[in-house]
């Protein structure tokens, strides 16, 4: 039958457990699940190097954040290596006109390069190629020619050429 988001849908599921405390939260406390799922119309997966390749109609969502783009590589850690509550991702390369939509109550963020990397421990995306922005309602848009996103504490970094427009806070 026809799959409307692709012919394969991975979910790696963050948290979902009870915090032990170590983490800063309270022990006993229950963490909500956050599925990441990673849909596409290919996946080839490496074991030597714990990569998941992507091909086709990628979209990666994750609480409210959608990314899409033509290719994606997810690198998991291994499984002796993850803690509870943690993701197995540790970091995703996605290539090929991707764009990033993230909307919450407070506003909608859009983003869009050649190639933005995640990386989970820092919640950090590194847009580059092609000609990267940031866009928000209260920043208007920051562009340049790499930028630094941190999801956790919502700051962007541009390293740009001279003459390229840079936004501060």
């Amino acid at each position: 039958g026809e799959h409307p988001e692709g012919a394969v849908v991975t979910v790696l599921v963050e948290g979902g457990t009870k915090d032990s405390g170590a983490s800063g939260g309270t022990p006993g406390e229950a963490r909500a699940a956050e599925p990441i799922r990673i849909s596409a119309e290919r996946l080839v997966y490496t074991d030597h190097d714990r990569r998941a390749h992507y091909a086709g109609l990628v979209r990666l969502r994750r609480q409210q954040t959608t990314m899409a783009a033509a290719a994606l590589d997810a690198f998991l850690l291994p499984p002796e290596e993850v803690r509870p509550g943690q993701s197995r991702l540790e970091r995703a390369v996605a290539r090929g006109a991707v764009e990033i939509l993230e909307s919450s109550a407070e506003q909608v963020r859009r983003a869009a390069a050649e190639v933005a990397e995640y990386t989970t421990a820092d919640e950090r995306m590194v847009l580059s190629g092609g000609e990267p922005y940031v866009y928000d309602e209260q920043r208007g848009y920051t562009r340049g020619r790499q930028l630094t996103y941190h999801v956790r504490d919502d700051r962007i970094f541009v390293h740009g050429d001279r003459g390229s427009r840079t936004v501060s806070e």
